[in-house]
């Protein structure tokens, strides 16, 4: 971040984030991810799309393995917003100095 960044934009930041999540768990896509079964009256899977298989799979590893870091930095801005929420909802302690003492 630098010097000029302003909570405003951080948050501007943080909530284009959150709505892009929103926008992909609401898609009609997201309800479409069911457990994929290949068809059995297909038979084995010819040689010459052995490659393209392969790829797909590679490309699904890859998918798979970027979710638990997302998950994570999910969390963290989860438990950022919330302090950020409590520290400015929560009433601040009176302060009291003696200077009779």
């Amino acid at each position: 971040m630098t010097a000029a960044t302003t909570w405003e934009s951080v948050l501007d930041d943080l909530e284009r984030q959150v709505q892009r999540a929103e926008r992909l768990i609401a898609s009609p896509e997201a309800d479409d991810l069911t457990r994929w079964e290949p068809p059995a009256h297909l038979g084995p899977l010819p040689r010459h799309l052995l490659a393209r298989a392969q790829s797909l799979v590679e490309r699904q590893q890859t998918v798979i393995d970027r979710i638990p870091p997302l998950l994570h930095a999910t969390r963290q801005q989860h438990q950022v917003g919330r302090r950020i929420g409590d520290a400015t909802t929560r009433p601040s302690a009176p302060v009291y100095v003696d200077v009779t003492a």
